[in-house]
């Protein structure tokens, strides 16, 4: 006997026998664990059992004669059949059981002995397939539950309240599905929830009971969903939230989120305009926001104090960064191509940045208010080709960073904002800053420990502002100031002297 009857036959014992402790929400209530008459003594096939071909029939008699299961695979892949009568003797596959390409086939009416599938429970391809009644003894699933190209199941009623299950749910290329009804009895997930593809599904209806997914929830590509209200019970996603092409206007239905472990993800959503009504979660090791055409506002992420990565970008409509207002500390920050972008405010406890942070073609923003709090990024530091940016206002408490690079920033006339600027722990690069005259506001600078690179700067008249520059790690690099004084550049080696450890690089 394999060790899947075994444990079968063992947790099947019926009245006074041993059965499957409750987990979260998959306990049944008190009903009793027996198995269905006939199936109490397993006698399964050895091995995988494939039924296909025009004697589908055929083969499910001869498997029925002999066997009342399956110790492997069960694969269902028969353009022939239109039921699955032949079946009714199979009480357990120890491995996957999979039915596709059956185009006749509306139901899983014949599986009514089945009682525990070892591994995944897959249906997919069968284009009038329409509920998914016949499971009736159904109350283990070992791992995944795949529902796929289910051409007319409109919801999920008929499934059982299985006992356990401890895979993902995957919901995928469902042209009817219209809601998730016949979930209801779903509290915790031990797998991912993956909601991907169904085109006219507008709801999540069904789900109103989920507390606890402890993998990812995606929902992708469904854009007729536009409420997330039956969400609302849902406090813990242990993996990460990807909302990508799905139609909600904001995010009502998660306000009872406290736990996020994986990261929020809202990408390409055409209708989201708002993040109102997410859920208190005070730490997220990713947020990306990005692509979103009508997104207005980050409004709803106020308990945000603290994330491992924060990436905004791609957002035309979004003019601030309020919502963000208690976050205190990033790993990375990037605001990348948000074309109405006009400041940095929300961001205004911000104090430390651990990695890099990347300000870049954001053609309204004109100087970078909102983060007057900030006094160290440990990595890069990138400012580059924001076409209306004028000053760096907001950069006034920041003393070290990890490298600093300010390009292509056409109108930037103003550094003042870098005063109390005094290390960079690698490059100094500032280039194609077309209308910058001045270095004023680099007077507190006294080391940088990779290179100084100025150059198409065309209207740069002076380096006098480094003056209180003492060292240089790498090199000084210089090419294309035409108006910088050819004394100013021999005072800049003079001061630097042995604190010059590379050289002077000219290049034209």
């Amino acid at each position: 006997m394999s060790p899947f009857w075994l444990i079968t036959l063992l947790l099947s014992a019926g009245p006074g026998g041993p059965c499957p402790p409750p987990v979260g929400g998959w306990s049944r209530g008190g009903e009793v664990c027996a198995p269905p008459p006939g199936c109490e003594q397993p006698a399964p096939h050895p091995g995988d059992v494939t039924v296909k071909g025009p004697d589908a029939a055929a083969q499910m008699d001869a498997l029925c004669e002999r066997y009342n299961g399956v110790d492997g695979d069960l694969i269902v892949d028969s353009v022939d059949l239109t039921d699955l009568s032949g079946l009714s003797c199979v009480c357990g596959v120890g491995g996957d059981l999979v039915i596709r390409r059956s185009p006749g086939l509306r139901t899983l009416d014949g599986l009514g002995q089945l009682h525990r599938v070892g591994g995944d429970l897959v249906l997919e391809e069968l284009p009038a397939f329409e509920r998914l009644s016949g499971l009736d003894a159904l109350d283990w699933l070992d791992d995944d539950l795949v529902l796929r190209r289910l051409g007319a199941l409109a919801d999920l009623r008929g499934l059982p309240a299985l006992g356990q299950l401890w895979g993902d749910v995957v919901l995928q290329d469902n042209p009817a599905l219209r809601s998730l009804h016949g979930l209801e009895w779903l509290e915790t997930l031990p797998g991912r929830l993956i909601v991907h593809d169904n085109p006219v599904l507008e709801d999540l209806g069904g789900l109103e009971s989920l507390r606890e997914i402890t993998d990812d929830l995606r929902l992708m590509d469904n854009p007729g969903l536009d409420d997330l209200r039956a969400l609302r019970s849902l406090e813990r996603i242990g993996g990460a939230l990807l909302l990508l092409q799905i139609g909600v206007e904001d995010l009502g239905g998660l306000s009872g989120l406290r736990e996020v472990g994986g990261g929020v993800h809202l990408v390409s959503n055409p209708s989201l305009e708002r993040l109102r009504g997410f859920g208190p979660v005070a730490e997220l090791p990713w947020l990306r926001v990005t692509h979103n055409p009508a997104l207005e506002s980050l409004r709803g992420l106020e308990a945000l104090t603290r994330a491992g990565a924060v990436t905004i970008e791609h957002n035309p409509e979004l003019w601030d960064l309020r919502g963000l207002d208690n976050l205190g500390r990033v790993g990375e920050l990037t605001l990348l191509a948000n074309d109405a972008l006009r400041s940095l405010e929300g961001l205004t406890r911000l104090e430390a940045v651990d990695g890099p942070m990347v300000v870049r073609l954001n053609p309204a923003l004109e100087d970078l208010r909102g983060v007057e709090r900030l006094a160290r990024v440990d990595g890069p530091l990138r400012v580059l080709n924001n076409g209306a940016l004028r000053r760096l206002d907001g950069l006034s408490g920041l003393r070290e960073v990890g490298s600093l690079e300010l390009g292509s920033n056409h109108r930037l006339i103003d550094l003042t904002a870098l005063r109390s600027l005094e290390e960079v722990h690698g490059d100094l690069r500032i280039r194609w800053s077309v209308a910058l005259v001045s270095l004023v506001g680099l007077e507190a600078l006294r080391a940088v420990e990779g290179d100084l690179e100025l150059r198409f700067n065309f209207q740069l008249t002076s380096l006098t502002p480094l003056a209180g520059l003492a060292s240089v790690g790498g090199d000084v690099v210089l090419g294309d100031n035409p108006d910088v004084p050819h004394g100013d550049v021999a005072a800049l080696m003079g001061q630097l002297g042995e604190g010059l450890v590379g050289g002077l690089r000219i290049e034209e």
